[in-house]
């Protein structure tokens, strides 16, 4: 009776490690969601849960200010002035992303923001420093206006930056933190187009993330998302096509 050699027992074996392998680096590409609320319910945001996506059983901190409404066409957070917070601390080895959906409602030079705090107690706003943010002002410099902070009132990008939609108009702000690096990086962009980058020298402290009004502003949407660093599945993916060509080879 013919038996199978040991290499061909084994050959299985690598095809569904090679499997796995390439299954895991798309999943690695895949972000996964923190936080997400859309404010689909009416009350204050503080002491509120985030919806449809919680992690942790994380509660919004703010200064009392805030309510949100439930419409048919969906949730939204209101304020004149004042800012929300959630806790979040960064792992190294993931890339994060923070986007909002935020109309400034009147056409004035100020501004609402979304960013990364030092404290769950601190604004996430270029005036609190610390950790990345950006604005944008319902009308400055002629025209609607974005700009991104590195720490404080550092900025970074072109000054003004892209122009924004009106006022009354819904804007999606976007920030990337990069800590796959031994230096962090900072992304920021406005209704999809690029508003400039930084590479931090010393990493900031971060303990939160949220959003902040310096003016009469709506928030339709927040969500915080992460991808881990594809460099650990794809070196998994590697090591399986080598062992399956290897096996072919002595085939």
């Amino acid at each position: 009776m013919k038996t199978n050699s040991p290499k061909t027992q084994c050959f299985p074996a690598i095809l569904v490690f090679a499997a796995l392998a390439l299954a895991f680096t798309g999943a690695a590409h895949a972000a996964t969601i923190i936080y997400e609320d859309d404010f689909n319910r009416n009350g204050t945001l503080n002491g509120s849960t985030p919806v449809p996506v919680d992690t942790g059983g994380a509660l919004w901190k703010d200064n009392g200010v805030f309510h949100t409404t439930s419409t048919a066409l969906g949730g939204s957070v209101t304020s004149t002035a004042g800012s929300a917070t959630l806790p979040f601390t960064p792992t190294s080895g993931f890339v994060y992303t923070l986007e909002a959906d935020v109309i400034v409602n009147t056409a004035s030079t100020n501004w609402a923001s979304i960013g990364f705090s030092s404290s769950i107690d601190n604004s996430p706003s270029p005036t609190a420093g610390g950790a990345p943010t950006m604005l944008v002002r319902g009308a400055a410099f002629g025209g609607n206006w974005v700009q991104p902070f590195s720490s404080g009132l550092t900025t970074f990008g072109p000054s003004p930056g892209p122009a924004a939609n009106a006022a009354g108009t819904s804007n999606t702000l976007t920030l990337v933190l990069d800590t796959t690096g031994a230096a962090w990086t900072v992304s920021a962009f406005i209704n999809g187009t690029a508003d400039g980058s930084f590479t931090y020298g010393t990493n900031p402290t971060i303990a939160a993330v949220g959003i902040n009004w310096g003016t009469d502003a709506t928030f339709t949407r927040v969500e915080l998302s992460s991808v881990p660093e594809p460099a650990t599945w794809g070196l998994l993916a590697g090591a399986g096509t080598v062992l399956v060509t290897l096996r072919r080879r002595k085939a």
